[in-house]
C-alpha cells in the first residue's frame, strides 16, 4: 500500500509461445540482469511474493546447474503443467511504493485446440482474457528452430513447432483490444531466446545477426501484420536474448514425427563455452524497453494522484477555517470537529507530499532509461 492510502498500479504482461521455448528461463534472466541494469536509478525489480520468489529461484538453480554440468538441453527443463503467474515489483529504493509487473505463462500446448485439455477450457479463457488486457505483449521465439531449419522438409514444421498460427490468434485478439483501450500505453515485444550461437557480441563468433533477424520477419510477418492493422499506435520491437551466453550449440536434430502438424520434432543441445559464467545478453533491452513504457505511464498516473490528493487537501484545509458562527464553532471545537478537520487537512497534505518526492524520484528514473540506448541487436517494426 503507498504512503497515500492508494494501491500501486497494477501493468499486465502477457507472454506468449509455445511449449520450452523457454518463457519461465527468460523471466528469470530479466530478473537476474536487472540489479546491473538498474544500478544507479534508484529502481529496484523484485519478486513481489513467496511464490514468485521460490518459481523464479528454481528456474534459476536448474539454469545454473546445467552450466556446471558443461551440457545444457532447453528441452530437459520442467515445463508448466498449468498457468502460473509471475507478480514482480519495480519499486523506487526500498520503498513498497512503485509499480506492480504481473506476467503469465501458460502451458504453450494450450495454444493448440488439439492439444488443450477440455477441462482446462475456463482457464485458458482466463488466459486470453488476461492476455488481452496486457500493455505489453512479450513472445519469445526460439531462435536454434528458426536458425537450424536448413531443408524445405525442416522449413515446412516451422510454425507448427513455434506455433504461429495461434500466436497470430491471440496477438489479434489483443491488439483489438486496445481500440477499446486507447489511454492504455500498448508494446509487443518479439524476442527470440537462445541466440548465444548467432551473435558474436557475447562470447560467440558467428555473426548471424541479420539473417535471423529476416527470418523473424518472414516466419512473424502475419502476426506483425495484424497488429498493425488492428493497433496502429503499438509499439513494435524486435530483442534477441542470450538466455545463458556462454553456452553454443552442439547439434540440432530434426526427428520425424508423422503423427504431429509439420511431421518433426525439434531438439537442440549446447555444450559451455569459457568462461564458464552466465552472462546473460539483450535482457537489458527488454527491460529497458518495458521500462520506459510502464514508468512513463506511471509518472503521468503519479501525477494525476498529485493533482487529486492536492485538491483534497485545499478542499479540507478550507473546511477547517470555515467561520461557523460563534455558539457552533465553540461547540465544533469542544467536541474535537475542528481537530478533527485541521488533521485530516494535515494528513491529506502530507500524502500530497510524499506523492510528490515520489513522483520526482520516478521522473529521474524515467528519464536514467530514457536516456539508455538499446543495443545494436534491437529493431523498430
Amino acid at each position: 500500500m503507498s504512503p497515500t492510502g492508494l494501491s500501486a498500479p497494477e501493468f499486465k504482461i502477457g507472454v506468449l509461445g509455445p511449449s520450452r521455448v523457454g518463457k519461465t528461463s527468460l523471466i528469470a534472466s530479466i530478473l537476474a540482469d536487472s540489479s546491473r541494469i538498474l544500478s544507479g536509478t534508484g529502481v529496484t525489480l523484485r519478486p513481489r511474493g513467496k511464490p514468485t520468489e521460490i518459481r523464479i529461484m528454481n528456474r534459476r538453480t536448474e539454469l545454473d546447474g546445467a552450466v556446471l554440468s558443461g551440457r545444457f538441453n532447453a528441452g530437459a527443463l520442467a515445463g508448466n503443467k498449468d498457468a502460473v503467474r509471475f507478480d514482480l515489483a519495480l519499486e523506487i529504493g526500498a520503498s513498497s511504493a512503485g509499480i506492480r509487473l504481473s506476467l503469465l505463462d501458460f502451458p504453450g500446448g494450450w495454444l493448440k485446440a488439439t492439444t488443450r485439455p477440455d477441462e482446462q477450457e475456463e482457464e485458458w479463457l482466463r488466459c486470453r482474457t488476461f492476455m488481452a488486457e496486457s500493455s505489453v505483449l512479450l513472445i519469445p521465439i526460439d531462435a536454434t528452430v528458426l536458425m537450424e531449419a536448413s531443408s524445405s522438409r525442416h522449413r515446412r514444421a516451422v510454425p507448427a513447432i513455434l506455433t504461429t498460427p495461434e500466436v497470430q490468434a491471440v496477438a489479434e485478439e489483443w491488439a483489438k483490444e486496445r481500440t477499446m483501450r486507447p489511454e492504455e500505453p500498448a508494446l509487443v515485444i518479439l524476442t527470440p531466446v537462445k541466440c548465444e550461437s548467432y551473435f558474436a557480441d557475447n562470447g560467440g563468433t558467428v555473426a548471424a545477426g541479420q539473417i535471423l533477424l529476416d527470418t523473424v520477419q518472414q516466419v512473424y510477418a502475419n502476426v506483425l501484420d495484424d497488429v498493425r492493422a488492428n493497433a496502429p499506435e503499438a509499439q513494435i520491437l524486435y530483442c534477441p536474448v542470450d538466455t545463458l551466453g556462454c553456452v553454443e550449440l552442439l547439434n540440432a536434430e530434426w526427428e520425424a514425427s508423422p503423427g504431429t502438424p509439420g511431421g518433426f520434432d525439434f531438439k537442440a543441445k549446447f555444450g559451455t563455452r569459457k568462461p564458464t559464467r552466465i552472462s546473460v545478453h539483450g535482457a537489458e533491452d527488454v527491460l529497458i524497453a518495458v521500462c520506459r513504457l510502464l514508468t512513463s505511464a506511471r509518472r503521468e498516473a503519479e501525477r494525476e494522484e498529485l493533482i487529486d490528493l492536492q485538491g483534497r487537501a485545499l478542499r479540507a484545509e478550507a473546511l477547517a477555517r470555515q467561520k461557523e458562527g460563534f455558539v457552533r464553532s465553540v461547540w465544533l471545537w469542544a467536541n474535537g470537529t475542528v481537530a478533527a478537520r485541521r488533521l485530516d487537512a494535515s494528513e491529506k497534505s502530507r500524502a500530497a507530499e510524499i506523492s510528490r518526492q515520489r513522483t520526482l524520484l520516478l521522473a529521474e528514473a524515467v528519464d536514467t532509461l530514457a536516456n539508455r540506448g538499446f543495443s545494436d541487436r534491437v529493431r523498430t517494426f
